[in-house]
């Protein structure tokens, strides 16, 4: 029978049966897919913590240390061209190892260092290291050349003038370090500017090979010999103000005078 374009077919009991067998192979094949889909997926998100917890647990053992980026020798005053900060395993971390930058840079290292070696606190002074028959002397100066720029490690001549004659109490003396009235440095330990570095250099630091030159001076100054410290671009007069001079010393500053 037609109608419409469409051919009417009568179900039958097995007809029915049949549709419905199908039905359910399509459920059950729908339902497998869907279970086989959710297995897929709790695998991923299980694999993907672990693997995220395994990486958390790497970086939680890491820890940050200074090393060396190139050699330095032994007695060196350390400044920033020649450490790093880098994060190594807790495996590999050295228990008096230096953490930050700010604990070694102006620090001397009393021990050769390799490139990309860990700096130990251990192995660090607090300031330039000076040999045992070395004397530290603080003299007190007036500059005379305008604009003069004179700081730790310039290397200037101690001259004595008197009657005419001019003597060479102590050459090639090294500065330590340079002060102003105040009493505060105007370089830091490892060459860089203080925020004083703009004030008048009025007290300046120097090694002394031994003590008896560190009395000459002393004596010259007491005799009333005019002194004067020259260098590379560098002179001045140097004054005879001990009294003020001991006044803006720091603890650690050794005073001749107390030594012999």
């Amino acid at each position: 029978m037609k109608r419409k374009g469409r051919f009417e077919v009568p179900i039958t009991r097995n007809g029915l049966l049949f549709l419905i067998k199908k039905g359910r192979e399509r459920y059950l094949q729908k339902q497998k897919v869907v279970r086989i889909v959710l297995a897929t997926v709790v695998a991923f998100v299980s694999w993907y913590f672990a693997l995220t917890a395994e990486g958390f647990k790497d970086v939680e053992i890491r820890h940050s240390v200074v090393v060396a980026v190139k050699p330095v020798q032994a007695g060196t005053v350390i400044n920033n061209s020649m450490v790093t900060v880098i994060d190594i395993p807790q495996s590999l971390r050295v228990t008096d190892s230096v953490k930050s930058l700010d604990q070694v840079v102006g620090k001397v290292s009393t021990m050769p260092l390799a490139a990309n070696e860990v700096v130990r606190e251990s192995r660090l002074e607090s300031g330039p290291i000076v040999s045992p028959e070395y004397r530290i002397m603080r003299l007190g100066v007036s500059m005379i050349t305008s604009g003069t720029t004179i700081k730790p490690g310039d290397e200037v001549d101690i001259l004595a003038v008197s009657d005419n004659e001019t003597e060479v109490i102590l050459p090639g003396a090294k500065i330590r370090f340079v002060y102003d009235k105040d009493g505060k440095t105007l370089y830091n330990l490892d060459g860089t500017k203080s925020k004083e570095a703009a004030n008048i250099p009025s007290f300046i630091e120097i090694y002394v090979p031994n003590v008896y030159t560190a009395l000459k001076i002393r004596q010259a100054i007491k005799n009333g010999w005019d002194l004067s410290v020259v260098g590379y671009g560098i002179s001045a007069i140097v004054n005879d103000e001990r009294e003020e001079n001991e006044q803006v010393m720091d603890a650690e500053t050794e005073i001749v005078e107390d030594l012999i």
